[in-house]
């Protein structure tokens, strides 16, 4: 069979500056196309002309803004454009957001100043500075038409962006933006995402979203409905889940996981496609000593609570309970237990020998997340505790130490774990800040006398003495802070969370704590508020009165566990990771997060006045 070419016999001109290397290489180029043209001849195979297909047009990127902008204006917005490209490329996520942030800010008008907004969102999202990066995104995706692919990618970030700022509800809302005539990539993309978020909704947002006619319009509902259609079945309201999941089915949007429940739904298969309720075990402490049992009474009552308070109709979970009797030897064979029994996750054991004793007794890697436990056996994988030490605190503590011009810094602190973790944490964080630790004094907890110490951190000259504290060890050092004068020197007290609790607010005189700023992960506002809900809650489903914090412990843990399974895990593997994937997660004792292995809490700086705590800016 004949194949027609052009007939024009190629050639490599000898242009001025062109290497023979390079003219060798462009030769073997040809020569290879000239073997696959043979190749072809050989196999009759029949090419009517060679033409090759012109690639589509680049989508035009706008600039953020319009306006006149001076030849000067668009080569440093556009130098700022590269730059940050180039560090977003290679990972520096800070310095693509810093220069992104000038672009927006200062050269808006440049054409292409879109890429900056994307870049930041990406960039923030990373930094995990949700706020900003929601702005970004939707500053985005409102430059593009609904059709391009730039409007679908802001979209998504949007989502996103939100969705790890805890709000899915606007993940979702923003999703349903997407339209017919997105980019079927994206919707792809965007189907997923809305899978996700919709499991973790509330019932009564899900409701009021699935039921919305824009979600019956939107090309990217189909998990929402589904969703909902699996809300309504295990509520028992059957004929309602059919007639969803009907409207499901008639839209044919085949081959989506959410189209498989649809279909069993309206055939009557739900709990065939849905499955067994997941497991998850408990290791309580009811069967021990007088002194243990109330705490371990809270304890179980904030799990309990958590499991029976699981949003009305959403996917069940059953409670598979043990008793360690705060027992060592006990807990490691309740922990194997609960495992030969195809649990999950467990939550416990409360004590530190028992945590350790049930890692050992574990034959594979199923997730243990102990609401007490003070200390993690070293090397334990997809093991976590709410009251591990937590490093967040020092942390936040030294960037506003250095964000309000402190650079010298003496630390003074007992030799226990949270407080060595604290303040190596700020001695780490403030000498990466260009700061300097003039002192690093721990002493033995129980320490009762200061005086040596104190002279010590005078003659050190420091701008601020550090305390990672107790709260029982507040009230032993904070008068001898004021009774030897570090205060008069012009040295100011920095504190940890000790410094922020109930009882150091109540039980300290106000002359030793006023001015005095700390970081607390309960600050007033909506962090307190959930608190009190989760008070309200407790008291309510008890009929008695709250009398101890330790419940709320409980409760977050099984609440962190419940997160896990609504992604859809549904091994031990798969709720490790998706604990691990956990941010900012709104918890009773904090914003919660999984970093690194280690439960963290997100912590702010706050100044202690008049037995209250001001919320401070970082710079304030």
């Amino acid at each position: 069979m004949t194949i027609v070419v052009d007939s024009t016999t190629a050639r490599v001109p000898s242009a001025p500056g062109r290497s023979c290397v390079e003219t060798s290489r462009l030769g073997r180029v040809l020569r290879s196309v000239a073997s696959v043209l043979a190749i072809l001849v050989a196999s009759s195979c029949q090419l009517v002309g060679v033409a090759e297909t012109p690639a589509p047009a680049p989508e035009p990127e706008p600039g953020i803004a319009g306006g006149f902008t001076t030849p000067e204006e668009r080569a440093a917005g556009a130098d700022l454009l590269v730059r940050a490209e180039a560090a977003w490329a290679v990972g520096q996520v800070e310095e693509a957001a810093r220069l992104a942030r000038s672009v927006v800010e200062d050269y808006p008008r440049v054409d292409g100043s879109s890429r900056a907004l994307r870049i930041l969102a990406e960039a923030a999202l990373q930094l995990g500075e949700f706020g900003e990066a929601v702005e970004a995104a939707d500053r985005y995706a409102a430059l593009y038409p609904p059709s391009s692919e730039g409007r679908a990618q802001g979209v998504l970030l949007g989502a996103e962006a939100r969705g790890a700022a805890n709000d899915p509800r606007g993940a979702v809302v923003t999703l349903l933006e997407m339209s017919e005539e997105t980019p079927a990539g994206f919707l792809e993309r965007g189907r997923q995402r809305m899978g996700q978020f919709s499991r973790t909704v509330g019932v009564e947002a899900l409701e009021e979203l699935a039921t919305a006619p824009r979600a019956m319009q939107s090309p990217v509902a189909t998990p929402l409905l589904a969703e909902w259609a699996t809300v309504l079945h295990f509520r028992g309201e059957e004929e309602e889940a059919r007639r969803v999941a009907g409207a499901i089915v008639e839209r044919a949007l085949a081959g989506t996981p959410a189209d498989s429940v649809a279909v069993a739904i309206v055939e009557g298969r739900a709990d065939e496609v849905l499955g067994v309720a997941p497991l998850v075990g408990a290791i309580f402490s009811l069967d021990s000593s007088p002194s243990i049992r109330p705490f371990a009474e809270a304890v179980a009552e904030g799990i309990r609570l958590a499991i029976e308070g699981q949003s009305e109709g959403r996917r069940p979970v059953q409670l598979q309970s043990l008793d360690d009797g705060a027992t060592a030897s006990r807990a490691g064979a309740a922990l194997l237990a609960l495992q030969n029994q195809g649990v999950l996750a467990v939550l416990g054991p409360l004590m530190d020998d028992g945590l350790a004793a049930g890692l050992g007794s574990r034959t594979d890697d199923i997730p243990v997340v102990s609401p007490t436990a003070r200390t993690i056996p070293q090397g334990a994988r997809n093991v976590y505790s709410l009251a591990a030490p937590d490093p967040t605190g020092g942390r936040t503590l030294a960037r506003w130490a250095l964000q309000n011009g402190i650079r010298r810094a003496a630390l003074v602190y007992p030799r226990d774990p949270d407080a060595t973790v604290e303040a190596a944490a700020f001695a780490e964080a403030f000498r990466a800040g260009g700061g300097t630790v003039v002192l690093d004094r721990p002493f033995a907890p129980g320490t009762s006398f200061f005086r040596d110490v104190m002279r010590e951190v005078a003659a050190a000259s420091p701008e601020a003495l550090v305390l990672p504290l107790s709260p029982e060890e507040v009230e032993v050092v904070a008068p001898q802070v004021t009774f030897y004068g570090l205060d008069n020197q012009g040295i100011r007290v920095l504190g940890t969370g000790g410094w922020t609790a109930e009882e150091t607010l109540r039980d300290v005189d106000v002359r030793h704590t006023e001015g005095v700023v700390a970081v607390t992960s309960r600050p007033p506002g909506a962090v307190q508020e959930r608190y009190l809900e989760f008070v309200r809650a407790y008291e309510n489903f008890y009929q008695k009165t709250l009398r101890t914090p330790v419940a709320a412990l409980g409760y977050d843990a099984a609440r962190l566990v419940l997160r896990a399974l609504e992604s859809g895990a549904r091994t031990p593997e798969e709720v490790a990771r998706a604990l691990e994937g956990i941010r900012d997660f709104p918890g009773a004792t904090g914003d919660i997060s999984v970093e690194n292995g280690r439960i963290v809490r997100r912590s702010v700086p706050v100044r202690l006045e008049n037995r209250s705590l001001v919320v401070l800016n970082p710079g304030g």
